[in-house]
């Protein structure tokens, strides 16, 4: 994900010189106050309005927002996404063609 795409996904984003600004997700921000960039390839961020790094990052990895430590999102197996969706796995499977993708 690049800064410009997190900083979409957050709301009201701005670029703001090499950075961007987008709505923090650890507070009831209206003004955006997180500063999101890149150095060699690593997102950086910064709530300007002082939310503590943990507390952001908490809520970007609650949001899906942030890649698990292993570089990949986490995704779910067919039967977990029937499950949520309150939907028979065969069904999805006959009417959609979907099935569970194994990663290498």
């Amino acid at each position: 994900m690049t800064p410009q795409e997190l900083a979409q996904a957050l709301g009201k984003a701005r670029r703001d010189g090499r950075e961007w600004l987008c709505l923090c997700p650890a507070h009831d921000d209206h003004d955006p106050s997180l500063s999101v960039g890149e150095d060699n390839g690593k997102l950086l961020f910064v709530c300007r309005a002082g939310c503590p790094q943990e507390r952001v990052l908490a809520e970007l990895k609650r949001r899906e927002l942030w890649p698990k430590p292993n570089g990949h999102w986490q995704g779910l197996t067919l039967e977990q996404y029937a499950r949520a969706k309150r939907l028979p796995a065969d069904f999805l499977r006959e009417e959609f063609g979907l099935s569970t993708a194994e990663r290498g």
